[in-house]
């Protein structure tokens, strides 16, 4: 006697069948082409977005550890407060200094220390 089959949800013929990686990758050039190779036309756009999701982690890291964050307010200053961190790591700035130094200042070191963006 043979056992019936648990079909998953993609097996039942629900939704479209997923398509081969190359055909999505043709689908993203022909969709975003003026975006797709920025990088070779302007220098200051990066190649790929590790520098993205590497200013993410830190925020999925505290998020998993700690369950979620208690409060909104909470989430908005662990928020700012990692912005300001990682500006000033980018601007190759001592984070200790930065910390102890006037928001108003701190933004004008941020400002001069940033390329200026090409139009």
């Amino acid at each position: 006697m043979q056992l019936p089959q648990i079909l998953s949800q993609s097996q039942k013929g629900q939704g479209r069948p997923p398509h081969r990686p190359g055909h999505n990758l043709v689908l993203r050039f022909k969709h975003h082409r003026d975006g797709t190779l920025r990088c070779l036309h302007n220098p200051l756009v990066p190649a790929t977005n590790n520098l993205a999701e590497c200013d993410l982690r830190p925020l999925k890291v505290k998020q998993k550890i700690s369950g979620s964050f208690r409060t909104k307010a909470g989430a908005r200053d662990f928020a700012v407060l990692r912005s300001v961190l990682e500006t000033a790591r980018k601007c190759r700035m001592n984070a200790l200094d930065v910390l102890g130094t006037n928001p108003d200042e701190l933004m004008e070191r941020f400002a001069s220390a940033a390329p200026a963006p090409e139009t």
